[in-house]
């Protein structure tokens, strides 16, 4: 009963922490390029630059955050520290409303880098799913919890799209909101999954050569390369419809809810049966190479409609790779702290994001479409250095088995 319990709320964790990355993509973008707010207009920047710096601070947060909160689920437990990270994030998402309402650039991007680092908890949500023993049992309550994190991606824009009428500053009161109810379900409900280990047994293991556990760095480095390039999809493919057919909003986040719409039906009714009859190695290698080429497609269609159907394909690609990675990783390297591998992966996805953001900006500003098309290239690429990494890894067993 309490393993179910706390998959639910992991659920409920992983949900609140993606709104918060998803929920300011229909707003920003109209924000910084089509409003007369003084927020756009810091020192005489460039606004596309503005825009990058504005969309890099949160994911900066999380980097900092999900591998420091990790780390700390690891030694305190899963539960204190998700408590006073909640609780910390509705003051947060506060701050950022003042923010918005003063149109101070300065405090909006401070206060989305502290709401990061808080809302880095979706570390320790990830942590709770490794707890469980079971192998295929772990498979798909990280395939539940990623349709999570894509209903997420789903509220998060439809939220923010649509509460923008109420003023820029609207979704992030929702957002405070959600971070309280979170605290409540957690208080009350949730039940310690880890048993933090004496303080000399988790001093030894901190101080262990994570970096140097074999083929770690090599994975992680792989898994970065098509992160870039899903972040550069995800931060900027707003701004290439607000360029290319001057979208609304709204429009911006029916985008969103239908490439959400794709993934969430695909880590719920196919990646669980398809984890059991396929290896893992397969539907990370090949979702990876199959997303890269929905991002080529999704800059050929001549009308908004047209490109709007683009959705479907991507959000589905997507999800055969991200339902199965952590997973993949949690399984592959047992013998780590789960915490603070969890922490890492979300900090590798944030140094990604941070990565796309500003480079991304500068190519946006030269030509949205060809930023879009390297994207896909790059996760085409990762795809293929998984396949070669997968084989290596494999014979490299084999030869040590047989010697």
């Amino acid at each position: 009963m309490s393993a179910r319990t706390n998959l639910w709320i992991v659920m409920f964790i992983t949900l609140i922490g993606t709104i918060g990355i998803a929920l300011p993509y229909p707003i920003l973008s109209p924000l910084f390029l089509n409003s007369e707010s003084a927020i756009n207009q810091f020192m005489g920047l460039d606004p596309y630059w503005l825009l990058g710096i504005a969309l890099a601070t949160y994911p900066l947060g999380l980097l900092i955050g999900g591998e420091w909160l990790g780390r700390q689920s690891d030694r305190l437990g899963r539960k204190p520290v998700l408590l006073w990270s909640l609780l910390a994030s509705v003051v947060a998402h506060g701050l950022c409303v003042w923010a918005l309402l003063e149109e101070s650039f300065v405090l909006f991007a401070l206060t989305r880098l502290l709401t990061g680092i808080l809302e880095g908890n979706i570390s320790v949500a990830r942590a709770i799913v490794t707890d469980l023993n079971d192998a295929s049992t772990k498979t798909v309550a990280f395939s539940y919890v990623s349709s999570a994190s894509y209903a997420g991606w789903f509220l998060g824009p439809f939220i923010g799209g649509y509460s923008a009428d109420l003023g820029f500053h609207a979704p992030f009161v929702i957002a405070a909101l959600l971070n309280l109810a979170a605290f409540v379900f957690v208080l009350t409900s949730l039940e310690e999954s880890h048993q933090p280990a004496p303080a000399s047994v988790s001093t030894q293991q901190v101080s262990s050569p994570f970096w140097r556990t074999p083929y770690l760095k090599t994975f992680v480095a792989i898994q970065f390369l098509l992160l870039l390039a899903v972040n550069i999809y995800y931060e900027f493919y707003p701004v290439y419809l607000v360029v290319q057919w001057q979208s609304s909003p709204q429009t911006l986040s029916h985008a969103t809810m239908i490439a959400t719409s794709a993934m969430m039906l695909c880590s719920l009714l196919f990646i669980p049966r398809w984890a059991t009859k396929i290896s893992k190695e397969i539907l990370f290698a090949g979702g990876a190479i199959l997303t890269g080429f929905s991002f080529i497609i999704f800059t050929l269609p001549t009308t908004e409609n047209a490109t709007l159907f683009t959705f479907l394909l991507s959000g589905f690609c997507i999800s055969l790779y991200a339902s199965i990675s952590n997973a993949w990783f949690s399984d592959r390297f047992p013998q780590l702290q789960q915490g603070r591998l969890m922490g890492t992966l979300v900090a590798n996805f944030c140094l990604a994001n941070i990565v796309a953001a500003l480079a991304g900006s500068w190519l946006a500003s030269l030509s949205i479409t060809l930023l879009l098309v390297l994207a896909g290239i790059a996760a085409i690429v990762s795809g293929l250095l998984l396949i070669i990494a997968f084989d290596y890894q494999t014979k490299q067993s084999l030869t040590h088995q047989t010697s």
